[in-house]
């Protein structure tokens, strides 16, 4: 059981992510994340790609994403 989140590369993100049904878009440096039906209305993230293949994005930007599609701490990491 996860308290927090943790750090993840744009790689793990988007491999948890697809357990949802998000679509994943990517055009140039930047990653859009969309939902069609999130409470009952589209939900839409846009993140800037990391230029290195291994860095991590951040807590706060994790937790975010777990918001706007109303995903759980546990759900995400599992």
């Amino acid at each position: 059981m996860h308290t927090s989140d943790k750090p993840l590369t744009l790689e793990d993100l988007l491999r948890s992510l697809k357990k949802f049904n998000i679509q994943i878009t990517e055009r140039g440096n930047k990653v859009f994340l969309f939902h069609p039906n999130i409470n009952g209305k589209p939900a839409i993230y846009t993140m800037h790609k990391s230029h290195k293949s291994g860095d991590e994005y951040s807590r706060p930007i994790i937790a975010a994403v777990r918001r706007r599609f109303n995903i759980s701490i546990d759900g995400l990491y599992n």
